[in-house]
Formats: C-alpha cells, structure tokens, sequence
C-alpha cells in the first residue's frame, strides 16, 4: 500500500502482471470507480508466479515474490520513467520494460477494503 498517494499494489498470478489500484471518490479499495493500471508484466523478469509484494515509497522499490522460481525481485523505475530494472535474488540484473495503460476495473470484487 502506498498511503502517500492512496494507492495498493497486487499482483495477480493468473495474468503475471502487478497492478496499481487507486481508490477512487470513495476512497474504498475494490469498488467500480477505482483506476487500476498494469505496472508491469513479470514474466519480462522470469517471474512466472508472482505471490506477494511490498512496496518501499522511501527507496522507490518495489519487491515481488515468486513461487515458482522460489526468487524475491526488487525492481526499481528506470530514469526515463519508462523502463525499470530488476534485480533477482540469484544476483541477476534485467532491464524490463514497464507497462502504464489505465484502464477503470475493479480488482478486488468480494468486498471493498478500508484503510
């Protein structure tokens, strides 16, 4: 969660993407006027089943973990601000691509989350 600017990172298995919802006028999380966009695909840094995150607003990082390969990811936005870096616990580095198209879904569909 980003409180700073009212945001929740989620990543979503299925799709292997990581999305940034911000809640919407009524600041509830997972209701119809949220603004979801897809942060990026994970599989352009071989995660291929992405659990968990956490986001770190003081580094500007953002960590993600994978069941599969078993590897925690800390990706950081490239100064371009189109592009990022990844770095795998097994010490690789891999530019990647991030992906910015909003798009008005709701992410959370069983209930809204307060904060």
């Amino acid at each position: 969660m980003d409180n700073r600017h009212r945001s929740l990172y989620v990543t979503d298995d299925d799709r292997d993407r990581v999305f940034k919802d911000k809640a919407g006028k009524d600041g509830l999380f997972g209701t119809r006027d949220d603004v979801a966009v897809t942060v990026l695909h994970t599989r352009r840094f071989g995660s291929f089943d992405p659990e968990g995150l956490t986001w770190l607003p003081q580094k500007k990082m953002l960590i993600v973990s994978d069941s599969t390969t078993r590897r925690i990811c800390k990706i950081r936005r490239g100064k371009d601000r189109r592009s990022a870096r990844a770095m795998m616990s097994s010490g690789a580095s891999r530019s990647i691509a991030t992906d910015s198209r909003p798009r008005r879904t709701s992410l959370l569909p069983d209930s809204p989350i307060t904060s």
